[in-house]
């Protein structure tokens, strides 16, 4: 794998203003979360694991939990500071976190 070389997303003050202020403002953000869980139970067996590429600060494994509670997850992005908001968010919950 080769690393990185770009730093944009390692930057704790950006992350900040992202979750702060960004987030919210992505159109249908919360519909498209609500398509994710229907199809998710569509299939009409639990979930019992799941593999989030890109995580960010964990918004999708939070549904996942609130609708599969005994799931447990993989959470994978670039960015420390996502990730580091994404494990102090959901210290609770069985969760792998890598870069």
């Amino acid at each position: 794998m080769t690393n990185r070389a770009d730093t944009v997303w390692q930057s704790p003050t950006l992350v900040q203003t992202y979750l702060d202020g960004v987030r919210g403002a992505i159109p249908l953000a919360s519909e498209q979360i609500d398509v994710m869980l229907r199809l998710l139970s569509a299939q009409e067996t639990p979930i019992p694991e799941f593999l989030d590429i890109g995580c960010g600060d964990d918004i999708l494994a939070a549904a996942i939990f609130g609708k599969f509670p005994e799931a447990e997850g993989t959470l994978i992005d670039f960015s420390r500071p996502m990730l580091k908001s994404a494990a102090d968010r959901m210290a609770s919950k069985p969760l792998q976190f890598y870069r």
